[in-house]
């Protein structure tokens, strides 16, 4: 009889040698990608670029503007004035400003009764009688409008009477209509009685349809007129705000009757107007050159060797005048700009860069570069020192954007993950 015993099965051993061989691989791929990061953040291709260039104190023009109906004065200061934050640069003739604001008051005065009594009718004969207590033209200027207004309230009044008028006539007409209509109905019997009562009450009806229309055209009439006032009494109230608004731009100027200088610069391009000159709309008076506290220095490069460069970029200046010693002065690329070349047909990029002398460690330096930059006169020559580019920036400025915001580490494992998928452990230990 056969054997039913159970065979036993050798067991399957694990295969370690798998595992270490993966391990080791990816030990050796983590070194290369440290090894190959800190090789690109060191690596330079390049030696560093030295251009020859222009330098000069960045400066914005900014035009001075006297104000429109805003009376000149005179010039305070002469051409070419070095001036500091808030110094009067001209005077406005105060004289007509006061003139200006003593007409502006006495408008809003004569608006302000204008605009009551166009609403208050029965305060017409108090605002005549303060008119006399006025003087000169500011009597005659209140006299007219109040006359203005009187008028206009009589041909309201008139208008409204020819109405009233119309309608007693009408009343009157038809009371003497039935009067004569009932003395003649004492005389008369039977159906021409009959007849002349249906002609009565016909009467009645026709004159008391006439009353209606009237009366109603007599509404209309007071409702059309009553808005027309209101409607004129708003446009002077938005006149007077107007009014009320040059006064306050008016005494605004005279509290200060002076043009300042907004920032510190230098006064250029005077343009001298006659005394009490005004004008409907702002005009140049002057020009501030305003002295920023940075400097641009401008450099040509071939076109092909500006494509590796881009804006915010590094650079060193050495100004001229200086010391060989003297400290190289930080300074970043701005802006870079293609310009075509004559001689070439690549064309050239004219470089942008912008420097800070705040940005020098050494103080001692830093004073003495200053101060020679505060004596420079228009340009200046400046050498133009490009620092060498590593291997790390090239590959980042060739990276599409979303990548190239990433790190090194992590764009490398990243890489590695999609070129180098991981195997499950099982099927590498089968």
């Amino acid at each position: 009889m056969p054997s039913t015993a159970h065979k036993s099965v050798t067991p399957r051993r694990f295969r370690l040698a798998p595992v270490i061989w993966l391990i080791t691989c990816w030990a050796l791929l983590t070194v290369g990608a440290v090894g190959a990061f800190f090789l690109s953040q060191t690596h330079q291709l390049n030696a560093p670029i030295v251009l020859k260039g222009a330098l000069q104190a960045a400066e914005t023009p900014q035009d001075l503007l006297l104000p429109a109906h805003i009376p000149m004065g005179e010039f305070l200061v002469q051409q070419g004035t070095e001036l500091t934050e808030g110094t009067a640069i001209l005077s406005f003739d105060v004289k007509a400003l006061e003139d200006r604001q003593k007409y502006l008051q006495s408008a809003i005065m004569i608006s302000s009764s204008a605009q009551d009594c166009l609403l208050n009718q029965a305060r017409l004969e108090e605002y005549e009688n303060a008119a006399r207590d006025l003087e000169g033209t500011v009597r005659l200027d209140m006299q007219t409008a109040l006359s203005a207004c009187r008028l206009q309230h009589q041909t309201i009044a008139l208008d409204r009477l020819e109405l009233q008028q119309q309608l007693q006539q009408l009343r009157h007409r038809g009371q003497l209509v039935q009067q004569n209509l009932t003395h003649a109905l004492a005389d008369v019997s039977g159906v021409e009685r009959e007849s002349l009562r249906l002609r009565m009450a016909l009467v009645a009806l026709r004159f008391s349809a006439e009353e209606q229309v009237l009366e109603l055209q007599i509404a209309r009439q007071i409702t059309a007129q009553d808005s027309a006032l209101v409607d004129q009494a708003k446009a002077v109230a938005q006149d007077r705000v107007t009014l009320e608004q040059q006064l306050a731009r008016v005494e605004a100027y005279l509290a200060d009757p002076h043009l300042r200088s907004p920032a510190p610069g230098q006064l250029q391009r005077i343009r001298p107007l006659p005394p009490s000159s005004r004008y409907d709309d702002d005009i140049v008076i002057a020009q501030l050159r305003i002295i920023q506290d940075a400097y641009h220095a401008q450099a040509m490069i071939p076109a092909a060797r500006g494509s590796a460069l881009k804006v915010g970029d590094s650079a060193l200046l050495r100004l001229a005048g200086l010391p060989l010693t003297a400290p190289k002065v930080p300074a970043r690329l701005t802006a870079i700009d293609t310009v075509p070349g004559q001689m070439s047909e690549q064309g050239q990029s004219q470089l942008t860069l912008t420097l800070h002398p705040d940005q020098i460690d050494a103080p001692l330096w830093r004073d003495q570069v200053i101060r020679k930059l505060e004596l420079m006169n228009g340009r200046s020559q400046v050498e133009v020192i490009l620092p060498r580019t590593t291997l790390a920036e090239v590959i980042s400025r060739q990276l599409p954007p979303g990548l190239a915001d990433l790190s090194w580490p992590t764009t490398l494992a990243a890489a590695f993950a999609k070129q180098t998928p991981l195997l499950p452990l099982g099927d590498v230990a089968r």
